[in-house]
C-alpha cells in the first residue's frame, strides 16, 4: 500500500533515552529470532548479558531501574492514524511490549505482532517507520522525514528535496503562526533538522531558496540535501584535511563530494595526502583540484581529443601479468609512482578502469573472458595533431594497414 501525507504515529508516553535503548535492543534481539522462525513469539535472554551489551553496571539500583523502564514499555503504547490514496484510513493503537517477567536472571519477553512484522516486511505499519519515529523528539521531524523518505531514490546515495515554502508550512502545520522566515527557521526548521540528524540514518542541510537576487524577496523554497549520515560524516573527515579558511569552499566541498562518490574515500583521502606532500608553491587547496585535474580519472567516454598511442591485448592471460603490463604502461605515461600505485591497487575484475594526466588517457578492462581483456592507452592531440588522425582515418579506410601510432612524437605506419 501507498500511502499519503497523513500518516501519524506517536507515543501514548515519552520514552528517555535509556528506555528508547532497551526498547530497540530487546526487539533486535527478538528480531533476529524471529525472523528465522515465524513460530517463536516468546523471547528471553540474560539479564547480565543486556546490561553488559547496553553498558550497564550491574548493582542492586541499576536492576531497579532497569524494571521500572520495562514497566514503562510495557504501558506505553503506539497511536497511528495511516491514511492511503484510495482515501481509505487504518488508525488504532497497541502496546510497544505485550508482555515480561523475570525468572533466575532470565528476561522472557513478548511483542505485538505488529512490531515483529513491522521491519523488512511490506504491510501498513511498515510505512511509518516505527523505529525512527520512536527516536525522534518532536511530531514535525516525523512528517519532514517521511516527505523526504516519500521523495527519495533509493539508489542514491545522496539527494536533494525541494519543498516550496507554502507547502511547508502546510505540512508543518504553521500556516497562520509564523508569518515570519526567521521564526519558521528558529522554531520548526533547525530543530526538525536536527532531530532527523540526531537520531536517523539521514543527515540533512537546508538551503532557503528566494524569489530573486534581491536581499529583501522572500523565500520561495527550502531545499533539503539529503546524505546517508556515514557519507556526511566521511565527507566531513576529508574536508577537516584541509585548513580552516577552507571549511566553507564551495567549490572544494563540490570537488571532495564528487570524487568521493565516484570513488571512494580512500581515493580522495590519498589525493589529499599527496597534495600536501608536492604543494610546489600553492595553497592546498588549489594542489588538490590541480591533481584531480592532471592526474585522475576525468571519466569522460569521448576519446575526440586523443589519438589511440598503443592497445595491448596479449601476454595478459593472468591477472598478476595483466598488473605488471598496466604498470609498465602508467610508467611509461608519466604517471607518478605514488598515484601509480594507488591505481594498480584499485585493479579487480570485470571493472573498467579509467585513468588519466594532462598527457595520456588510460582504459583498461580485465574479465574472465580472454577475449574482452584490453590495455589501451590514448595520447592527447595537440597543435597539428588533428592531422595525424584524420591521416589514421584515411590509410585505415585504405586498409593497407596493419597498425597505426604515435611514437615520440612521430607518425608509424606498419605495413
Amino acid at each position: 500500500m501507498e500511502s499519503n501525507l497523513t500518516n501519524k504515529i506517536k507515543l501514548s508516553v515519552a520514552l528517555n533515552n535509556q528506555q528508547k535503548k532497551l526498547f530497540k535492543y530487546l526487539f533486535f534481539e527478538a528480531k533476529k529470532i524471529y525472523s528465522e522462525n515465524k513460530d517463536v513469539r516468546e523471547f528471553n535472554i540474560e539479564i547480565r548479558k543486556i546490561f553488559k551489551d547496553l553498558n550497564i553496571k550491574y548493582n542492586t539500583i541499576e536492576i531497579f531501574d532497569f524494571e521500572k523502564n520495562l514497566d514503562r514499555l510495557l504501558d506505553n503504547k503506539i497511536i497511528y492514524n495511516i491514511g492511503f490514496t484510495d482515501n481509505d484510513e487504518v488508525k488504532g493503537k497497541f502496546n510497544l511490549m505485550s508482555s515480561y517477567n523475570i525468572r533466575k536472571d532470565i528476561l522472557n519477553y513478548t511483542f505485538p505482532l505488529d512490531i515483529l512484522e513491522s521491519v523488512g516486511n511490506e504491510n501498513y505499519f511498515s510505512t511509518l517507520d516505527f523505529l525512527v519515529s520512536i527516536e525522534l523528539e518532536l511530531e514535525r521531524s516525523l512528517i519532514l522525514y517521511r516527505e523526504i523518505i516519500r521523495s527519495s531514490d533509493s539508489k542514491q546515495k545522496k539527494f536533494k528535496v525541494e519543498i516550496e515554502i507554502n507547502r511547508y508550512k502546510e505540512l508543518m502545520q504553521t500556516v497562520d503562526i509564523y508569518k515570519r522566515i526567521y521564526d519558521l527557521e528558529r522554531k520548526v526548521i533547525n530543530p526538525t533538522i536536527q532531530d532527523i540528524n540526531n537520531y536517523s540514518q539521514y543527515h540533512i542541510i537546508v538551503d532557503k531558496v528566494k524569489e530573486n537576487l534581491n536581499s529583501k524577496s522572500k523565500v520561495k523554497f527550502l531545499v533539503f540535501e539529503v546524505y546517508l549520515k556515514d557519507d556526511f560524516n566521511k565527507i566531513q573527515h576529508l574536508l577537516e584535511l584541509f585548513s580552516l579558511q577552507f571549511s566553507e569552499d564551495i567549490e572544494l566541498r563540490a570537488k571532495v563530494e564528487e570524487y568521493y562518490y565516484k570513488e571512494g574515500y580512500d581515493f580522495v583521502y590519498k589525493a589529499v595526502n599527496y597534495s600536501k606532500e608536492n604543494l610546489n608553491s600553492l595553497n592546498l587547496k588549489d594542489r588538490f583540484l590541480k591533481t584531480l585535474t592532471e592526474i585522475y580519472i576525468e571519466n569522460r567516454e569521448t576519446e575526440d581529443d586523443y589519438i589511440l598511442y598503443e592497445e595491448i591485448k596479449n601476454g595478459i592471460e593472468k591477472f598478476s601479468k595483466f598488473k605488471n603490463k598496466m604498470g609498465r604502461v602508467l610508467l611509461q605515461a608519466r604517471f607518478e609512482l605514488a598515484i601509480l600505485l594507488d591505481i594498480l591497487n584499485g585493479v579487480s575484475m570485470e571493472k573498467l578502469l579509467k585513468y588519466e594526466n594532462k598527457y595520456y588517457r588510460i582504459r583498461a578492462y580485465y574479465s574472465e573472458d580472454i577475449s574482452k581483456r584490453y590495455i589501451r592507452v590514448y595520447k592527447r592531440i595537440e597543435g597539428w595533431g588533428w592531422i595525424l588522425k584524420v591521416m589514421m582515418r584515411i590509410v585505415i579506410n585504405w586498409g593497407t594497414v596493419h597498425k597505426v601510432s604515435l611514437f615520440y612524437g612521430k607518425l608509424v605506419i606498419w605495413k
